[in-house]
């Protein structure tokens, strides 16, 4: 008995933090969202947040069908807004009101199965195109990626762009009486991991 709930709490403790695999039908590859960075500037300096998922290893990924007329296979990514970190607690205390993580607690980043799976055969950089939901809003997002090997069986994409907040409906915001301004466009980077053990 004492065995048999040990089980079943060592079950529980890995489905919460463990990031599962997502398997397909002609695939059987891993993906592992490893960092995520946003960079910006104000009219007197710059700024960063990172999420490194290294530390914590709780993000969901999982299967989505973007629609059900074009049936497109899509692999989502999900960021907490809260895990991000900046320089200080001030700062990611901004960091979360600008994105409404009390509304929208989630950035998701969502690429097709299709492509990440061409990936694994593919070498040097392209141009890479995928789904960005940030405060709720979801645009399709054009970046660059370079391809590198981390490994025997694992590669790593690398991705990059650059986006506006007000596309996202968010107004970049002043401080200290207007004389501190946020500027609009932001860029992001991201880590990915693909291991092809199963492939």
């Amino acid at each position: 008995m004492r065995s048999a709930v040990f089980y079943i709490l060592f079950m529980m403790h890995f489905t919460l933090f463990a990031q599962p695999a997502i398997t397909g039908n002609l695939f059987n590859n891993y993906y592992y969202l490893k960092n995520v960075l946003i960079e910006g500037e104000t009219n007197i300096n710059s700024f960063n947040f990172l999420f490194n998922n290294s530390k914590i290893n709780i993000i969901p990924v999982k299967d989505k069908t973007k629609n059900f007329t074009d049936k497109i296979d899509i692999v989502e990514f999900f960021i907490p807004v809260r895990s991000f970190r900046g320089s200080n607690y001030l700062m990611e205390t901004d960091f979360q009101e600008l994105l409404n993580a009390q509304n929208y607690p989630m950035v998701k980043v969502g690429i097709e199965r299709k492509k990440l799976n061409e990936l694994v055969s593919e070498d040097g950089n392209s141009k890479l195109s995928f789904y960005l939901t940030i405060a709720g809003i979801t645009k399709l997002i054009d970046g660059n990626y370079l391809i590198n090997l981390c490994g025997e069986n694992e590669i790593m994409l690398q991705g990059s762009t650059q986006v506006k907040l007000t596309d996202f409906s968010i107004n970049p915001p002043k401080k200290m009486l207007g004389v501190l301004q946020v500027k609009d466009l932001i860029f992001i980077k991201f880590d990915i991991i693909i291991s092809t053990l199963n492939s």
